[in-house]
Formats: C-alpha cells, sequence, structure tokens
C-alpha cells in the first residue's frame, strides 16, 4: 500500500508539471494576441462601429480609412499635383498680361495632366485648363494653336462659358465664333488598341467602345483618347486630325495595374464591398475590414479576415455586425467598457518602419497578424501543448507498468 502509494505521488507530481508547462505554453501565445488589431470600417459602416465596439472590437472609421487609402493610391502620382501648380503659374501670369509666359505655363501643364493618364482629373478641370491655353495664345496673337485649344476643351465640355472677369469682348466673341463653328464629326480614322485588351474607349469624354476599336468619324481638329479598365490606371492620349480625310497612324495604349488602395476604391465606388474589403486590408495592412456598400434602401457588407470573407445585407448596423460575426461570436462582458474609435496612422507595431508621410500603417503582412477579438489560439500554441500532454501521459502509464519498488517499512522487521 504505501508503494502504492509513492507511485501516486509521482504520478500527480507529473500531472501537475504537465498542467503548469501547459500553462505556460498557453500564456505565451495568448501574449500577442491579446492587444488585437482594429477592424477597419471602408464605404457607408459608420454606424457599425457601436456594434462592433460592444464586442469590445476597436475601430478605425471610414473617413480615416478613406483618407489613408486616397493617400495610398495618389502614391506615384504627385505629377498631377506639380501639373496643376504649373496651371496656376500660367493663370497667374495672365492676370500679369504676361501672355506668351502664360501659354507656354499652361501648355506644358496640360502635357503633364496628360502624361499621368488622368487618374481622377474631372474633365471638367481638363476642359478649363485647354481653354485658358486657348485664351493665352489668342491674347499672344497665335490664332491657329488658340482654335486647337480652344475647339478641344469645347468638345471636352460643350457648354464651358469664359469668365467675363478676366476676359475682354473681343476675345470672348471669338470664343464663340469657334464654338458655332466648330466641327462635331468628320472623316478623320484611326485604330486604338491597349494592352491588355478590353479597354473600354473614350473621345473626347464619349464612349467609343472596347480595345481595339476603329474610328472612322473623327472631325478635323485635337481629340483626347482616354481608355480605363477595371484593376488599372487610366491612360490618355490627345491626336490631331489634320484634314477632314486624315488617316492617323495606329494607337497603341498600355494600362498599368492599379494599386490594392485603387482597386478598393474603385471598388467601393461600383458597389462591390467583397473586392473592396480584400483590396483594403491588403492595402492598409491590417487584420480585418469590413466594407459597406449601399442599394437602394439595403446595404451589403463584406468582412475581410485572414484569407476569408463574410457577407451580411440588410438595413441596419446591429444587425449586419451580428451576420458578419455570426451568432455564436463573442461579445464583450457586461463590465468591460467598449472600445473606442482608434486612429489607424497610429496602430503602429512597435520597431515597425517610420510613416512614410503618406499616412499608411506599415506594410506587415496581414497573415502575420492577430485576428481582431483573439480569434483563437496559433497552431504551435496547441502543437507544443499537445506534445507535453502526450509525453507525460506516456510517462505516467511508464510508471504505472513498471515494477514497483519496495517499501522497506514492511520489508525489514521492527526491531
Amino acid at each position: 500500500m504505501g508503494g502504492s502509494l509513492s507511485l501516486d505521488t509521482e504520478i500527480r507530481d507529473i500531472i501537475a508539471g504537465m498542467t503548469r508547462a501547459l500553462a505556460f505554453v498557453v500564456s505565451l501565445s495568448i501574449a500577442p494576441w491579446a492587444a488585437a488589431e482594429p477592424v477597419v470600417l471602408v464605404g457607408e459602416g459608420a454606424d457599425l462601429a457601436p456594434a462592433l465596439s460592444a464586442r469590445g472590437v476597436e475601430v478605425v472609421l471610414p473617413g480615416e480609412a478613406s483618407s489613408r487609402l486616397q493617400a495610398l493610391a495618389a502614391r506615384g502620382r504627385g505629377e498631377i499635383e506639380a501639373a496643376r501648380a504649373l496651371a496656376a503659374e500660367g493663370r497667374r501670369a495672365y492676370r500679369d498680361a504676361d501672355f506668351s509666359a502664360a501659354a507656354d505655363r499652361l501648355a506644358r501643364a496640360a502635357q503633364a495632366y496628360l502624361a499621368t493618364g488622368l487618374g481622377g482629373v474631372p474633365l471638367a478641370e481638363l476642359a478649363q485648363l485647354h481653354l485658358d491655353v486657348g485664351l493665352s495664345y489668342l491674347a499672344a496673337g497665335s490664332r491657329h494653336q488658340a482654335e486647337r485649344e480652344i475647339g478641344l476643351a469645347l468638345r471636352l465640355a460643350p457648354d464651358l462659358a469664359v469668365d467675363r472677369t478676366t476676359v475682354g469682348p473681343p476675345i470672348r466673341r471669338t470664343v464663340e465664333q469657334i464654338r458655332t463653328t466648330l466641327p462635331r464629326t468628320g472623316s478623320g480614322t484611326t485604330t486604338i488598341a491597349t494592352t491588355p485588351q478590353g479597354a473600354t474607349i473614350q473621345i473626347d469624354g464619349a464612349l467609343r467602345g472596347s480595345s481595339p476599336v476603329t474610328l472612322s468619324d473623327l472631325a478635323e481638329g485635337a481629340h483626347l483618347v482616354t481608355a480605363t479598365l477595371a484593376g488599372h490606371g487610366r491612360a490618355a492620349r490627345r491626336i490631331e486630325v489634320d484634314g477632314p480625310r486624315r488617316g492617323l497612324p495606329p494607337l497603341r495604349l498600355t494600362l498599368v495595374p492599379a494599386s490594392d488602395a485603387q482597386r478598393s476604391l474603385d471598388a467601393l465606388e461600383a458597389g462591390d464591398a467583397e473586392e473592396a474589403a480584400r483590396r483594403a486590408r491588403q492595402a492598409l495592412g491590417v487584420a480585418s475590414v469590413i466594407a459597406v456598400v449601399r442599394s437602394g434602401s439595403t446595404r451589403t457588407a463584406t468582412r475581410a479576415f485572414g484569407t476569408q470573407t463574410r457577407t451580411a445585407r440588410g438595413t441596419v448596423g446591429s444587425d449586419l455586425v451580428r451576420q458578419l460575426y455570426g451568432e455564436g461570436a463573442p461579445a464583450a462582458s457586461a463590465g468591460s467598457a467598449s472600445a473606442p474609435p482608434v486612429d489607424l496612422a497610429v496602430r503602429a507595431d512597435p520597431g515597425a518602419p517610420a510613416d512614410d508621410g503618406a499616412g499608411a500603417v506599415p506594410a506587415t503582412p496581414p497573415a502575420a497578424r492577430p485576428r481582431e477579438g483573439g480569434g483563437g489560439l496559433p497552431w504551435w500554441a496547441w502543437a507544443g501543448g499537445a506534445v507535453i500532454v502526450v509525453a507525460g501521459t506516456a510517462t505516467a502509464i511508464a510508471l504505472l507498468a513498471g515494477p514497483a519498488e519496495p517499501d522497506e517499512r514492511i520489508l525489514v522487521p521492527e526491531q
């Protein structure tokens, strides 16, 4: 009996050691998951924030997320702002009556705009720029160049008006003459192809088909060709038809794949919540994104986390959250405070690279980040715990199966 008691004590000690070791492994695995990443809301989902906060989840509000996505989408396109600054210099030169300098700067600004592909540039802004170029040429005495620029401006925006506070009556009358005599169609021909194919082709803002497309009705004068394709940046080119029956060489435009940030913004505009959520998650480098789009009175919300997505439809924010997280999703306990909205820009990991000025979060691979609210233990925690349990159990079985050492108190008689 004493030997049995001794063996039981050893087994209890082994089991206690196993428990402590398993608890240590679990504590290590939970530590990096305790500070869960925020859920980023994009689109029309601001009213989901209270329901998410009630679950103890930190939230980045749509306005903050949108500004970060726009900043990321604008990377590499600072040329647009440079072109706008050059146009502003040209307009100042025009007001100062330095018309030659104005025409030169405004013309260079128009070329700089075109080189960007015109992504994110409103057509009305471009039309105004070409009108200003033409007005400067008129004031400088270059009638032929002025007619080309003003004609292009009026093709882009037929109702474009001249600013009477800065342009005198003679130039205004010339603009109206160009407007009334501007040919809308002609017999100019060309073929437009794109890489990749299937891009939407517009001439002077009017839809003309999908590439490759052959045109045979181009009017004499300057025209703007733009090509757009989902998931790609816009491409633009100016073409000139010098005569009524002029045949132009074939034109090929190359469209560069857009960034994840731009594709997320495009998907939001197109009403594709799933694509918007997945692309925003990749662009921002966060663990979880919920994108919300509206169609009439109904909203569609998609939650992208890890490699998974989950979609919900409804009208009330709290109902959408319940669908996105499932009925069994853990909510915050009664005594816990709701997590307040957080600033996306300050969710940097210790030791991560400094913000590069665009306000983006560190580009840590999303798969390496914890999911919001914990999301369970990582695989290595379970594997380590399993090894400890198996090893301890094997040791205990070996002790039970082996011969017990004799208890000296029983074998040695008392004196």
